[in-house]
């Protein structure tokens, strides 16, 4: 970013460069300059002493001719009639009236003709005196008109040339000095004096433009070696070396020639405009200079483009100690401070006076703080700023002029000063003094800023009403309302702000005043104990039940019948499943009663092994007898009756039918004659539901049939063989629902598998349990089981009961034991053990009280902390007093609304404002003391501190040179000067204050660098002197109304703008660089608002003590107060932003007393109030301040004071003192602009 800004500046001073170069084209002749005056008519016209040369100073003196010469004589008497009375202007020839003609033998005539001749010598002689004086006169005038433009324009020079070169270039005549040296025009009375400003003439930059490289380069070589002395002495013989350099056909002659180069040998005074071939050739200088990678524009110069600023790694311009008069404005104070944080700020100043002052204090500042500062204008009145400085900071300024050899002279006495002060000066002790000064003085600056901000919150805080009941109050009337009314609000303890809301509405605050009152310091045990939750304890139906059911356990326990075994709750799942085993058997013990059954159970509970048989044969009886039940639903509803014949005959037949009708053949006649002859029958005997086969369909049903019956056939074996083993009832198999009823055999039989399986399963926990054994074809053995099982349960569940209750016993009591636990825990806990339904009933209740006494209290530390936020004091109190005082319920808004008010009135208490004006008084005098003792030591030292080491051994260096060349004034001395000379200009930098025209900057400080710290410039300045800001990192851009005016540019408007489009476009606000807008204007323009400051006028008011009704009851109560004591006042003077309330004047001085209560607009009204009082005080008045809460709170002690301060300056009531006379107040305010930026 830094590397683009740089291009940026280099093209903007690029897009200078060419406008100042269009703007001042080359001079080319002699005749462009402003003004000339040849030297030979000076003496022609006795202006200048023939015997005077102008090597150093020259005087002109107003022409003077004698009165009696003012007259012009007659010529030809005896024909004056004839002459017209003209002939008296001693430009014109005499006219005759009539035409004659007069003879010349006339006037060569002997006798009476000589005569005339003689009159006619003597009026030819009075004709030339005569042009001689006028045109002396003429020439004197224009000089004297010449020098107050001087003085008033400082882009003008004056200058000597010697010797005029005149040649034709092409198409031009060029016809320039060749020597020129610099001059000063003086004015006094009626002489005007002429002085030289260098030692010796200069090679003149214009003609030296128009040659080449080369030829500048001779021309050097020549006039180094040339003595000052021989301009003067060998003037024609310079010449004659310096034409063959200027042409190699020029030469020495009186007059121009139109073929050849002439050096014309004659001198001239010129006033012309300021040599701009440097500024050109600084620009050009400049824009190469930007192209080196170490060289930047400061940031001072991009806050004047508008560019944006580069990143900054520190200030040179730190914060240090305010080394200002302590009567300056505060917008002086705010330059310097601004300029801490910013780059550059514009200063409006209303005229050059005040610009001087400001331009000087800022000096002085940066100065004692070991800052370099450059000072660079164009106004004469500011050179003056030096003079204005203490005589001691002198020597660390210098004062550059268009005068060399006087600046010159400055330069060297400043560094001969600063050297001796370099080997004189002991820094450590200096700065051990300084340092002590320093503090004591930072001190009182801190003491009198404190007692400052505390004057200013006083006014704000008196002056600052607020609204109640739709009404302003101020301070006074709330004092005086607060004094009558007897509403009581001592019980809020806190200060209360205006703005501050009550924390509780109306219904809140009525709540919590309710339970305040009803509670005592004993109940704020709750808010740090634990009550039981409403479902934490056992209501009382639930602990009722739980009591019942314990005495219902105990009633239904025998213990006669408990069986035998470890009476855990661990066996409980066993006596559980031995129950629901005992319950299953005795459930279907009419299926084992029956004794058809006995020899199967007996067979399955005898073996193991033959229980798994039997379990086999039914699983494979079950499945085939599924699929006959599968046959039987089939062919159930036919009814089929077959022949006396074998099935497997049947069966075989019903197969040959079938296939022949499956290929397509009915079993036709032939058929039943041959090959199906056995099958006839089928066909005509009624086989399937009393008819014959008929199509393939009845084949087979009859198929199906067949094999049903083949099934069942094998069923009957399997069952009944398998069935008679065991004496089970058998199942015939002609039987037509052989199949339903071998379904229900076979769920018999797994039935009483399954019974004999709990037997056994019953047999083994019994077993387990070392228990008796059942039988099972013993139903009372089984009867007996159960009731013992049903009892020991019962048992175990009561052994259960008393479990738990322990549990919760000891739950609660282990609750009851914990910290911050409610007493009443304590007593659930005895209830319970107790096991007392009706003190457990009490307890319940009490508990509902005590939680409803438990949310008030939360509720009451609830508003006690919205109290505390806001009212710490007063919720501290309401704790403390607790059960011992009372709250109002109702009245506590209104009480609030009072104590803000008291609160608000008592703001300001500690601050005393007569007891601060008092101390700023002190700490004033105090600091202009410090000041003026540290401004010289501070000063020196912070110079001296801040030279390095290389400008210590050029002052060393040069001092020693200086000496030598003293002391040797002969063979050597040239050299000593030379080198002295050239060893200043290492030296001049450790000068901290240059204070120069904006012309003269580029001539010492050529390359932009930052030389300086701090750069103020005059804004009058044009567009080319804003290169002035790269010498200094920051710059302060003064300007007035003279700064605003509109340059005048010798550029067209499009020759402007083809110049911006090519540099400029991308700048913010171009335009302001058409050359007609001051360098003040441009920075006014680009700078942020917060950059600007403008200054104070000093302007002079008289306040007339006219009476003013006052609005304010309590400076009216104070009035009519001081009129019953019989005190004559002057009430309520006002005048821009001073005010008194009253005024009393005796011999002694004027006593202003200022009462609380004016509003203020904002901040900067209080500091011009604290500045008029100030410059009062100076004048000899004496203020006394009052507030609305001294007078009507403390009324007593504070109209004592006042009437001790009156008393003390013999103000005697109007009973005592007759005729006193009304005094008028006259003195001097320091006006403050109302767009000053106060930021």
């Amino acid at each position: 970013m830094n590397e683009q800004l740089t291009k940026r500046a280099k093209r903007f001073f690029k897009y200078v460069e060419e406008f100042t170069a269009l703007e001042n084209p080359a001079v080319r002749s002699i005749k462009d300059y402003k003004q000339i005056w040849n030297i030979n008519d000076l003496y022609l016209y006795e202006l200048l002493d023939s015997k005077v040369q102008l090597k150093q100073r020259a005087e002109i003196h107003k022409p003077i001719l004698e009165q009696t010469f003012l007259v012009a004589p007659k010529p030809y008497p005896e024909i004056s009639p004839k002459i017209a009375l003209i002939y008296k202007k001693e430009h014109t020839a005499p006219v005759y009236k009539h035409a004659f003609q007069l003879e010349e033998n006339l006037l060569q005539k002997e006798g009476a003709n000589r005569n005339r001749h003689s009159k006619n010598i003597e009026w030819t002689k009075w004709v030339v005196r005569k042009k001689n004086y006028d045109k002396a006169c003429s020439l004197y005038n224009e000089l004297c008109e010449w020098v107050e433009k001087l003085n008033g324009d400082s882009d003008l020079e004056v200058v000597l040339a010697k010797g005029l070169f005149n040649w034709q270039d092409g198409e031009h005549v060029i016809e320039l000095p060749v020597f020129t040296q610099s001059l000063a025009l003086n004015k006094n009375k009626d002489t005007i004096t002429i002085n030289t400003k260098d030692d010796t003439y200069s090679f003149d930059q214009h003609l030296l433009e128009n040659f080449s490289e080369e030829q500048q380069t001779q021309v050097a070589a020549l006039l180094d070696n040339i003595v000052p002395d021989k301009f003067f002495n060998d003037e024609s013989e310079i010449l004659n070396k310096i034409a063959p350099y200027c042409h190699p056909e020029a030469e020495v002659g009186d007059q121009a020639h139109e073929k050849k180069p002439i050096l014309i040998d004659e001198s001239f005074i010129i006033i012309r405009h300021k040599n701009q071939i440097r500024l050109k050739k600084d620009l050009q200088n400049l824009v190469q200079e930007l192209e080196h990678e170490n060289s930047a524009p400061t940031e001072a110069l991009y806050s004047v483009l508008g560019l944006p600023q580069k990143k900054r790694e520190s200030s040179s311009v730190a914060k240090g100690q305010l080394f200002l008069p302590l009567d300056v404005p505060e917008e002086q104070k705010q330059v310097v401070k601004k300029l801490e944080h910013m780059s550059a700020i514009s200063v409006r100043t209303s005229n050059n006076s005040a610009k001087s002052e400001a331009i000087k204090n800022i000096v002085a500042h940066y100065l004692a703080n070991g800052k370099k500062v450059l000072v660079a204008t164009n106004r004469e009145e500011l050179a003056a700023i030096k003079n204005d400085l203490p005589k001691h900071l002198h020597p660390l300024c210098v004062h550059i002029t268009s005068d060399v050899k006087n600046s010159k002279e400055q330069i060297e006495q400043s560094i001969q000063v600063v050297g001796e002060r370099l080997d004189n000066t002991n820094m450590r002790k200096g700065l051990e003094k300084v340092k002590q000064k320093q503090l004591r003085l930072q001190m009182s600056v801190e003491q009198e800023q404190a007692s400052l901000n505390e004057l200013r919150q006083y006014h704000l805080s008196e002056g600052k009403p607020f609204l109640f009941e739709n009404k302003e109050w101020y301070k006074h009337d709330v004092a005086k309302y607060l004094s009558t009314d007897s509403k009581p609000f001592d019980w809020i303890r806190d200060d209360l702000p205006l703005v501050m809301k009550f924390p509780l509405s109306h219904e809140e605050w009525k709540e919590f005043g309710r339970i305040h009152n009803s509670l005592t310091k004993e109940d704020t045990i709750l808010l740090h104990t634990t009550v039981p939750s409403p479902g934490e304890m056992m209501n009382e139906a639930t602990f009722k039940i739980l009591l019942e059911e314990e005495q219902k356990l105990e009633e239904s326990i025998d213990v006669r019948h408990i069986l035998p075994i470890e009476l855990e709750s661990s066996k409980k799942s066993a006596l559980l499943i031995m129950q629901a085993y005992v319950d299953d058997i005795l459930t279907n013990y009419e299926i084992v009663e029956d004794e058809s059954v006995h020899g199967f159970l007996e067979d399955v509970l005898g073996d193991e092994k033959r229980k798994e048989d039997w379990k086999n044969v039914i699983d494979q009886i079950k499945a085939l007898n599924n699929k006959a039940l599968e046959m039987y639903h089939e062919i159930s509803h036919h009814q089929i009756r077959l022949p006396k014949k074998l099935t497997v005959d049947i069966k075989k037949d019903l197969r040959m039918v079938r296939d022949r009708m499956l290929a397509g053949k009915k079993p036709n006649a032939l058929f039943m004659l041959g090959k199906g002859k056995a099958t006839r029958y089928l066909f005509e005997t009624p086989v399937l539901n009393g008819k014959p086969l008929r199509n393939f369909e009845d084949v087979a049903i009859m198929l199906r049939y067949i094999e049903y019956r083949t099934l069942i056939t094998q069923l009957s074996r399997m069952y009944n063989g398998k069935i008679s083993e065991v004496r089970f009832p058998q199942i015939d198999i002609r039987h037509p629902q052989f199949p339903l009823i071998l379904h229900e055999k076979i769920e018999l039989l797994e039935h009483l598998i399954s019974i004999a399986d709990t037997d056994m399963a019953l047999s083994q926990k019994l077993v387990s349990e070392k228990l008796e054994k059942t039988n099972l074809f013993n139903q009372l053995c089984y009867e007996k089981l159960k009731i013992e099982i049903s009892h020991t349960l019962a048992y175990l569940k009561y052994e259960k009961w008393q479990e738990n209750f322990f549990d919760r016993t000891q739950q609660l009591r282990a609750i009851a034991q914990l910290k911050h636990m409610h007493p009443i825990y304590n007593a659930f806990l005895n209830a319970m053990v107790e096991k007392d339904p009706s003190k457990w009933k009490e307890l319940l209740t009490e508990l509902k009280i005590q939680r409803k006494l438990q949310q008030d209290i939360h509720k009451w530390k609830h508003y006690i902390d919205l109290l505390s936020h806001s009212l710490p004091l007063t919720a501290g109190d309401l704790i403390d007093l607790l059960g011992e005082a009372k709250v109002p319920e109702d009245d506590a808004i209104e009480s609030f609304v009072l104590k803000k008010m008291a609160t608000w009135l008592s703001g300001s208490r500690h601050l005393q404002p007569n007891i601060l004006h008092a101390k700023l008084k002190q700490e004033r005098v105090l600091q202009k003391k410090l000041t003026e003792e540290l401004i010289q030591p501070v000063s020196w030292l912070s110079t001296l501190k801040q030279i390095t080491p290389a400008e210590k051994t050029a002052i060393t260096n040069w001092r020693f040179y200086n000496k030598k060349m003293k002391k040797d004034r002969a063979k050597f001395a040239p050299h000593f000067k030379q080198e002295a000379d050239n060893i200043l200009k290492q030296a001049q930098s450790a000068i901290p204050v240059w204070l120069m025209p904006l012309s003269e900057v580029t001539k010492y400080w050529s390359v932009p660098g930052n030389y300086f710290d701090v750069v103020i410039v005059d804004g009058m300045g044009s567009l080319s002197d804003i290169q002035v800001l790269l010498r200094g990192e920051k710059a302060i851009i003064f300007g007035d109304e003279a700064t605003t005016n509109k340059l005048s540019s010798k550029l067209s408007q499009e020759e402007i703008a083809v110049l911006m489009n090519n540099y400029i476009t991308d700048f913010p606000n171009y335009s302001l660089y058409d050359g007609t807008m001051s360098m003040f204007e441009i920075a006014q323009n680009q700078l942020p608002d917060k950059a600007k400051i403008e200054l104070p006028n000093t302007t002079s008011f008289i306040l007339t003590t006219e009476d003013h009704a006052t609005s304010s009851t309590f400076v009216a109560d104070l009035q009519n107060e001081l009129m019953t004591r019989g005190y004559r006042f002057m009430p309520t003077i006002k005048k821009g932003p001073l005010s008194i309330d009253l005024a009393l004047e005796s011999s002694h001085g004027r006593l202003a007393i200022i009462c609380g209560g004016r509003k203020w607009t904002n901040q900067s009204e209080i500091d011009e109030l604290e500045s008029c009082q100030h410059q009062m005080e100076q004048a000899g008045w004496t203020f006394w301040h009052i507030s609305g809460r001294e007078y009507y709170l403390d009324h007593s002690k504070t109209m004592e004071k006042l009437l001790s301060l009156i008393n003390f300056m013999k103000i005697k009531p109007q009973s005592l003192v007759q005729n006193q006379p009304t005094p008028s107040l006259h003195f001097q305010i320091n006006q403050k602009p109302t767009s000053v930026d106060q930021n």
